[in-house]
């Protein structure tokens, strides 16, 4: 659901708020200078005469009434007229990891990987459920709620450990669940990148004492406590090697 400006709604509240003060008072001025006006008899003696006070402070107060009115219409009409915006709060580390994974995905070397990689058949019996295997069912719309005996069946079907896969769970539910065949999608797609980070960070191999080492050992934990978004932003924000400069093709000759 979208939601007004704040500043554009609390400022309309405000403009309402102070309008209607003045006018219950006008309004409540008004019926009492009417209930004076007709109780109280006249000095002359005559019923049929409103005192000249009472007269024209029943008038200002209509006058006023009508006026403030109008204003209230006003500040309703201004607060609807006013485009909406959503208030969407943007995680920058979620927006880097998205674009991570999507660079780190087409590289060569993913593709490659992801091929030789097989993983476990997961079936989509309804849009609730997921079947690895035929051998674990996993209830899409609680994952939270997996047994522990299940939970670990189903990682022991990844060949991942049962603390990475309830971090994926959680990750691509985050949002909502999807229905069953994005969700078997998902947690494929998240389950392959884990794999080849894991096999990426641990063939790295720089040297002793700089901070691309601390980085490979950081990379490692996030990825042991299933963070994988970490591990994409850490992966490609390494240095990569510069292609050689000043090279030049000669002809061997035969």
């Amino acid at each position: 659901m979208q939601k007004g400006s704040p500043k554009t709604s609390l400022f309309a509240r405000n403009l309402r708020l102070v309008c209607a003060m003045p006018l219950f008072f006008g309004v409540s001025m008004c019926l009492v200078h009417s209930s004076v006006g007709r109780n109280q008899p006249p000095a002359d003696g005559r019923r049929n005469r409103v005192a000249p006070v009472n007269f024209v402070s029943h008038r200002c107060a209509r006058v006023i009434g009508r006026f403030l009115f109008a204003v209230l219409v006003l500040g309703s009409a201004l607060n609807s007229a006013i485009p909406v915006r959503a208030q969407t709060a943007i995680n920058p580390l979620m927006t880097a990891a998205s674009s991570a994974a999507a660079q780190g995905r087409q590289h060569p070397s993913y593709q490659v990987f992801a091929a030789q990689n097989a993983l476990p058949t997961i079936s989509t019996p309804d849009d609730a459920t997921l079947t690895i295997n035929g051998a674990v069912t996993i209830n899409v719309q609680t994952p939270a709620s997996i047994p522990a005996k299940d939970e670990a069946m189903a990682a022991d079907q990844f060949g991942i450990s049962p603390v990475v896969l309830s971090k994926i769970l959680e990750r691509i539910s985050s949002n909502g669940p999807p229905a069953a065949p994005q969700f078997a999608k998902q947690l494929s797609s998240a389950v392959l990148d884990y794999k080849y980070l894991v096999a990426k960070w641990t063939g790295y191999h720089p040297p002793t004492g700089t901070e691309e080492l601390k980085t490979k050992t950081t990379a490692l934990q996030v990825l042991q406590a299933g963070d994988i978004d970490k591990a994409w932003v850490l992966f490609m924000a390494l240095p990569r090697p510069q292609a050689p400069a000043g090279l030049r093709v000669t002809n061997a000759g035969p």
